[in-house]
């Protein structure tokens, strides 16, 4: 996760548009603001998972150039987990743009890491095709989908750490039987 915010302001702190608004007549021109802030927010979040699967597979040849396979696993894991947030801040004073003179300029780094453990358990699916151009020659493609019921840590916020997650593919390959 990272998120980056730019902001001006005036001497007095009130916010600088990028553009003025035309229906406040006293909205700050961009050329009025004395103080620039650059904010970069980033978290890091790591799951390392150990445990055990069990599962199927079958196969299935109705022609003789077709090949039909797929697979379901079950898994139960435990997730150990660290993450990392990182807060870098910039002030920026003075005569702000092309050519204007920096009075101070401040930076600001704040760090925290944490660490959990979650159960986490899931699923995954695989279903391939492959069909043999040759007798040693086959062109495969498939779809893979996993899902993970709960305790995975994502980055932003460390108090949900025990989230959902699934993603899903497709794969393509060629086979070469020698």
């Amino acid at each position: 996760f990272r998120d980056d915010e730019y902001q001006r302001f005036t001497d007095d702190g009130t916010p600088v548009p990028p553009i003025p608004d035309p229906n406040d007549p006293d909205s700050p021109a961009p050329d009025e603001a004395e103080i620039e802030q650059y904010t970069r927010v980033q978290a890091i979040s790591d799951n390392e998972m150990f445990g055990g699967q069990f599962g199927m597979r079958w196969y299935h040849k109705p022609t003789t150039h077709w090949m039909l396979s797929g697979e379901i696993k079950l898994f139960a894991m435990h997730n150990f987990q660290t993450y990392q947030d990182t807060r870098h801040i910039i002030y920026t004073q003075g005569e702000l743009g092309i050519g204007g003179e920096t009075e101070t300029e401040t930076n600001q780094n704040e760090s925290t890491w944490g660490s959990g453990a979650e159960f986490t358990w899931g699923g995954e699916l695989r279903a391939d095709a492959s069909y043999e151009i040759t007798r040693d020659l086959s062109l495969k493609f498939g779809f893979n989908w996993m899902q993970f019921g709960q305790g995975i840590s994502r980055g932003g916020n460390r108090q949900l750490n025990s989230e959902d997650l699934g993603t899903y593919g497709f794969t393509f390959g060629v086979t070469l039987n020698r």
